[in-house]
């Protein structure tokens, strides 16, 4: 399945195809913490996970903040605001090393 954001949000498809012990492949130039938090519900019925990080198509013209780290807006960007303001980063990055441990 393709998915590109723009005519379908991806949280919503990733939200209504997931069922249980489906393996995930994902390849993304553009993924935070905060999607895995919006979609822990769904993403604890996977059996196996891949995810590869890549740079997406544009990723130039993002913001730098966005560019400055290998793992671009795994922190969340500008619009992942008022996520970081919550101060749970830590709590939910531990949580997405312990899924993604799991379902290795």
């Amino acid at each position: 399945m393709l998915i590109d954001n723009v005519t379908t949000k991806v949280s919503n498809t990733l939200s209504d195809s997931i069922q249980y012990n489906d393996k995930l492949s994902v390849m993304t130039g553009l993924f935070s913490i905060y999607a895995f938090d919006h979609l822990k519900a769904s993403l604890g019925k996977v059996e196996s996970a891949r995810l590869l990080f890549s740079k997406a198509k544009g990723f130039d013209l993002l913001p730098d903040e966005m560019n400055c780290s290998p793992f671009g807006s795994l922190n969340g960007g500008k619009l992942e605001t008022k996520f970081r303001n919550l101060l749970n980063q830590k709590v939910i990055a531990q949580e997405f090393a312990h899924w993604l441990e799991k379902r290795r």
